[in-house]
């Protein structure tokens, strides 16, 4: 079987370590002519990119990036030259205020390991218009399909000022040669933010610019044409993303706050395709084109996909998938040039995911490689949808994972709350975190409390200015339904999360004292007023724009929302851990936390790592976190070695289908 140096037996129990280790293949993309696999192997050192033949999956050969350095995107530009960019890791706690730190650099490689160089970076400078891009981060956006051998890409309008610091002006869409690094300027939106569509020429036909709380839409025949506004909406709630051409490119699917719109270009008339919200371009399922929208991905609760064209054979493809693997997520993530072939991942709750390549005129569907193969699906829990009503009526969403083969009553819990605060949200599919809480016993509840993303642009910012009081009340009533439904032991709950998380957890024993035994907080901001002087958030506008937007100003305010100032009421045993060179939510967050718990006289154990950001990444690292938290939680809300132990299930058909020769 190939390993690229991961991967082990499941032995009877799962080890700690084996619910953190990295996966053996984060994402798999086919060759246009079908010859080779790109695949991205995460490390604990870095991220390596090794480029498979399909016929015999041997390596052909692999390419490797600089310590602490990842893969971001990659895609085939043609038959046998790949292109990647790169992002600082901080993948452990999600969120958006956790979103990837794109670290500039840009590589291109032939299949064989030839012509592999360094494309764009700090050290790189083409003297574009006359501006010096040497510390200027590259993003790297879109294949163009008619093209062989360019991209486009993202570049920070940067210049150098008298003080040796850099002034950023905007940014810059440009198309980038894979083979000589030759740059061409292709548009500078005057809009600090904006979306973006170009079509299969890579001509930048249509764009959305937001300032000053307006979303203005623009079209154009060609870079060579004028812009024209199509419409102007006062308020950024009507924000639309372009998600991609019709076929005939007469039209542009959007997506809003209110569901997805074709336009037509020509009428300037919109039809709504669908009423799901805020869909962006990760939503998008495309055809075998791999520019044209056929359908988005949904997940209200379980997620699923929604087809503007049911009849469309990726769309007839798809929904056999889903026949034939059901209760599971389906993702396609390349197809051949011919459209006759493609490589999806299939994953669930229990699963992490495993690929497979889909033959389209057989419909045969052939096992690749799977993602974490040392985790056994018979060994985990299954996560269930719920909905409640907050206080106010508010209806929430969320999920219940209960230990496999344990009672559905009067369990230990962990309240779980999830990152960011604004824009992520809680999903079904598979959690480390919580397949590894449920394997000690303990019942996993999570709450897409307001300020979640995935239920529209209104929800999300309800949660404005609104940290430690109506969300923390939306994670506190998830908690009482449980109580009042039977499945929690009241007597034995802990509040848990990572960065806005463990604030949660912190607030949630700081208002709700009586509520929780326990609360373990991982990497959290604790002082809401630090936010605006230390950490990468503030360190730039448009960071500090945001926090004016979701904390507020008025400092007694935020003292009183801030759990560094607020820790006399807590009673509950607290386990704090963080990592020492977080620049998100820096150190000074839990040095000020656990002097304020000092001087309080208020018990604590903690956790702190070296050479660690937001959220651990190294995996030794985890699992000594892990087995401490299974111990703190064994301690104060008892589960641990009570765990339930089950005989295996048999295996699915599609577990089955999925194990490889």
């Amino acid at each position: 079987m190939l390993c690229l140096g991961l991967g082990s037996a499941l032995a009877d129990g799962t080890p700690t370590i084996d619910f953190f280790k990295h996966p053996q293949y984060r994402n798999i993309k086919i060759s246009p002519t079908g010859e080779y696999l790109a695949v991205s192997v995460p490390t604990d050192q870095h991220s390596r990119l090794a480029i498979i033949k399909l016929a015999n999956l041997s390596i052909s050969t692999v390419f490797d990036l600089p310590d602490a350095v990842d893969i971001n995107h990659f895609f085939w530009v043609n038959d046998h030259r790949v292109v990647y960019d790169t992002a600082k890791r901080e993948f452990s706690v999600t969120g958006a205020l956790e979103r990837p730190r794109y670290s500039g650099l840009i590589y291109a490689g032939d299949a064989d390991g030839g012509n592999a160089r360094e494309l764009h970076g700090y050290a790189k400078d083409s003297g574009l218009n006359g501006i010096h891009y040497d510390q200027v981060p590259y993003h790297l956006e879109s294949a163009i399909a008619n093209s062989k051998d360019s991209v486009l890409i993202l570049a920070e309008d940067q210049q150098l000022s008298q003080d040796n610091t850099y002034t950023t002006y905007g940014w810059n869409i440009d198309r980038l040669n894979v083979n000589t690094s030759h740059r061409e300027a292709v548009e500078s939106p005057s809009y600090a933010e904006f979306d973006f569509l170009p079509d299969a020429d890579g001509q930048i036909r249509y764009l959305v610019g937001y300032e000053h709380g307006q979303t203005t839409t623009m079209y154009r025949a060609s870079n060579h044409e004028a812009w024209t506004t199509i419409s102007k909406e006062p308020s950024l709630d009507q924000r639309s993303n372009a998600l991609g051409f019709t076929a005939d490119n007469s039209g542009v699917y959007l997506g809003t706050g209110q569901g997805v719109y074709l336009e037509n270009l020509s009428t300037k008339e919109r039809k709504q395709v669908s009423k799901a919200p805020d869909i962006d371009t990760d939503n998008v399922v495309m055809a075998a084109d791999g520019h044209t929208p056929i359908g988005i991905e949904v997940e209200p609760d379980y997620p699923g996909i929604e087809l503007f064209d049911p009849g469309e054979p990726t769309a007839q493809m798809i929904r056999r998938l889903e026949k034939t693997f059901k209760d599971s997520q389906i993702e396609v993530t390349s197809f051949t040039r011919d459209g006759k072939h493609a490589v999806v991942r299939v994953s669930s709750d229990v699963d992490p995911g495993q690929f497979f390549l889909v033959d389209m005129e057989s419909n045969a569907v052939s096992p690749l490689l799977k993602a974490m193969p040392w985790i056994n699906p018979d060994k985990m829990s299954q996560m269930e949808a719920i909905q409640i009503k907050a206080r106010d009526g508010t209806l929430l969403h969320g999920y219940l994972t209960i230990p496999r083969g344990a009672p559905e009553h009067g369990l230990p819990m962990v309240v779980l709350v999830h990152g960011g605060p604004h824009g992520p949200r809680d999903s079904w599919g598979f959690d480390p975190e919580v397949q590894f809480l449920a394997s000690k016993g303990y019942a996993v509840l999570q709450i897409n409390y307001r300020g979640s993303g995935g239920y529209g642009h209104a929800f999300m910012t309800s949660g404005f200015k609104h940290w430690g009081t109506t969300m923390q009340d939306d994670v506190t009533d998830a908690t009482l339904w449980a109580i009042k439904d039977g499945v929690a032991d009241p007597e034995r709950i802990c509040i848990a999360g990572g960065s806005y998380g463990a604030y949660a957890a912190m607030m949630g024993v700081i208002r709700e004292p009586d509520l929780y035994r326990c609360a373990f907080a991982y990497d959290g901001v604790y002082d809401l007023s630090l936010m605006f002087h230390s950490g990468d958030i503030s360190q730039d506008e448009e960071g500090l724009n945001y926090l004016r937007d979701v904390l507020g100003t008025d400092q007694a305010d935020l003292r009183s929302r801030s759990p560094v100032y607020n820790v006399d009421r807590i009673k509950a045993r607290l386990f704090l851990a963080h990592g020492e060179d977080d620049e998100r939510a820096p150190l000074a967050h839990f040095t000020e936390l656990t002097a304020a718990l000092d001087k309080s006289g208020k018990p604590y154990e903690k956790l702190l790592k070296p050479k660690e950001e937001h959220g651990f990444y190294n995996e030794k690292n985890n699992a000594e976190l892990y087995d401490k938290v299974a111990a703190f939680l064994d301690k104060y809300i008892g589960a641990g070695a009570a765990a339930v132990a089950t005989p295996a299930a048999p295996a699915s058909p599609a577990q089955a289908a999925a194990s490889p020769p």
